[in-house]
């Protein structure tokens, strides 16, 4: 990590402690000009981390997304690309909420009439600039720790699709938990989307294996896929595959 790069993510921290701090603030603090901090800023609004405001800005994200979205996202680009790359023209999925499953319409640029079912948030900034993509986002209830849509109203909505393959994102993987969620509405809104569709692929980064979450979603033997980092580690890796999972490391 550079330097900047360094006082970039220690600005983000700043702001989701005490989002009064101005500018002014941050140069005194970071011991840089304000023409640097307000360049800081702007790259930081740019990536839909932060958004201005009039001598300062604000965290664009609740902090416990802000904290999953800084965790490993080298991997999780590698493991959502890996994932794109499994979805040809025409194809009709489900994406859940998380923040590597919501990395995948970034890498869906240039498709051609891929039809997205999702309860994700986060997949806003790329579904925006992709008018071929036709993208249906559930309705319900938002919240915000997860960007993500939640309830009754989700889970009615996904009733009405069905779909080739659901991308689901996971909290935990194990051989004898299966795959697991720390949130019981998350996890309640993956199970629904195994139901509607054909086949179901499980993206998470390396942090993921072997750990278990608060809330069951499927048995690790109902998955079809799972596609995680080759940082997983590797005894993990071997009683999934043993269990009869398939795994794609990238």
């Amino acid at each position: 990590m550079t330097k900047t790069q360094k006082r970039r993510e220690l600005i983000i921290n700043q702001l989701m402690e005490t989002p009064k701090t101005t500018v002014s603030d941050l140069s005194q603090q970071f011991k840089v000009s304000e023409v640097t901090i307000r360049s800081d800023l702007k790259q930081l609004s740019s990536q839909g981390l932060i958004n201005r405001r009039q001598g300062g800005a604000l965290p664009a994200f609740h902090a416990q997304i802000m904290e999953q979205q800084r965790r490993s996202p080298a991997e999780k680009i590698r493991i959502a690309r890996a994932a794109a790359g499994l979805i040809d023209d025409l194809s009709d999925v489900m994406i859940s909420s998380g923040t590597t499953t919501s990395l995948i319409p970034r890498f869906l640029i240039g498709r051609d009439n891929v039809k997205i079912v999702s309860n994700s948030t986060l997949i806003l900034p790329y579904i925006r600039t992709s008018p071929r993509l036709q993208t249906t986002l559930t309705g319900g209830e938002f919240r915000p720790a997860f960007e993500a849509l939640t309830g009754s109203a989700t889970i009615s909505e996904l009733k009405k699709f069905h779909v080739s393959i659901a991308f689901i994102g996971a909290d935990g993987i194990s051989v004898e938990k299966g795959i697991t969620a720390d949130n019981t509405e998350i996890a309640d809104v993956c199970r629904h989307m195994l139901l509607q569709a054909k086949k179901t692929i499980v993206v998470a980064d390396a942090s993921k294996i072997g750990r278990v979450g608060f809330a069951n979603i499927t048995k690790a033997a109902n998955i079809d896929l799972l596609i995680t980092s080759k940082e997983a580690p590797a005894a993990e890796i071997r009683e999934l595959a043993k269990a009869g999972v398939e795994v794609l490391l990238v």
